[in-house]
């Protein structure tokens, strides 16, 4: 969460946004729901596909982070 911090605050808010949105109704929802409704792991089945959701995310940000290109980064909303 600190380097969206550090990305956010450096601008570079549209990628952000873009992995936040496909991070949370294409990954985290469909697959909670899955989890939940037809396996046997349930809440904690939800609760394991968000921190997974959690993790992909900060990866994914932290690599955008270690490029540096954010920098430069004129287009934003």
């Amino acid at each position: 969460m600190m380097v969206f911090g550090i990305l956010r605050g450096s601008g570079d808010s549209k990628r952000l946004f873009i992995i936040t949105l496909i991070g949370m109704w294409i990954i985290k929802l469909p697959l909670a729901y899955l989890v939940v409704n037809y396996t046997s792991y349930g809440l904690n089945g939800a609760w394991t596909v968000m921190t997974f959701d959690l993790i992909v995310r900060g990866v994914i940000s932290f690599i955008i982070y270690r490029q540096g290109k954010f920098f430069n980064n004129k287009n934003d909303f």
